[in-house]
């Protein structure tokens, strides 16, 4: 029977555990996807003094004992290589006895539709297909239609155009370009645009000549 390593306090260094010439602590493990990697402390245990000059860490019994609770549990400490589609199918592979529709909202972000060779749309709808004008109307009705039957104040009919819109002039007011926001709207005609800059009221026209007054 081999002797047991021991540090230079003479206890006795479990499987993994290494001192090195210079005192510290070094602790020899597999991780999640089979490689070999290492951590360190100047300290074996938690009631190690820590030495002179040194920042103050973890010990390594400290530290083996994380890395022992997130092997149990499946965790990749630093990530690994992993791509953001890699882990939430890492993360979805673990998952299980969820509902269909909890699977299906998986499946909308794993799942890149393209269309006319666009893809990473935001949202998606139960066919995985991006959502369109008409998805927003609805939810936008069923928001408004809550809100008038536990309000007294009623809220007007609100659409998606309505927004759009509203951002567009919110836009135009404080004098953003007109080709810059012709190209966010998407409008191929500039004077669709222009249209926008034509719903000012007095206020707008009185603080436009205040603005060049001052220039």
């Amino acid at each position: 029977m081999s002797e047991k390593r021991r540090d230079n306090r003479n206890r006795i260094l479990r499987e993994g555990e290494y001192q090195r010439t210079d005192g510290r602590y070094r602790f020899r493990y597999i991780d999640e996807d089979g490689k070999e990697k290492n951590v360190y402390s100047w300290r074996l245990d938690k009631n190690d003094p820590m030495p002179k000059g040194k920042k103050r860490e973890l010990s390594l019994r400290e530290k083996e004992k994380q890395i022992e609770a997130d092997l149990f549990d499946h965790i990749v400490t630093n990530g690994g290589n992993y791509t953001v589609l890699e882990l939430v199918e890492k993360y979805v592979s673990l998952k299980t006895g969820v509902r269909h529709n909890t699977v299906a909202g998986y499946k909308t972000v794993i799942i890149e539709p393209m269309v006319d060779g666009y893809i990473r749309f935001l949202c998606l709808d139960k066919n995985d297909m991006p959502k369109v004008a008409l998805h927003w109307e609805k939810y936008l009705e069923h928001i408004i239609e809550k809100y008038n039957k536990i309000y007294r104040i009623q809220m007007p009919k609100v659409t998606p155009h309505v927004c759009r819109h509203t951002f567009c002039s919110n836009m135009a007011k404080p004098g953003m370009n007109p080709k810059t926001l012709q190209y966010i709207m998407g409008h191929a005609d500039i004077s669709v645009t222009l249209n926008t800059y034509t719903h000012v009221n007095f206020d707008d026209a009185k603080e436009e000549l205040q603005r060049v007054a001052n220039s």
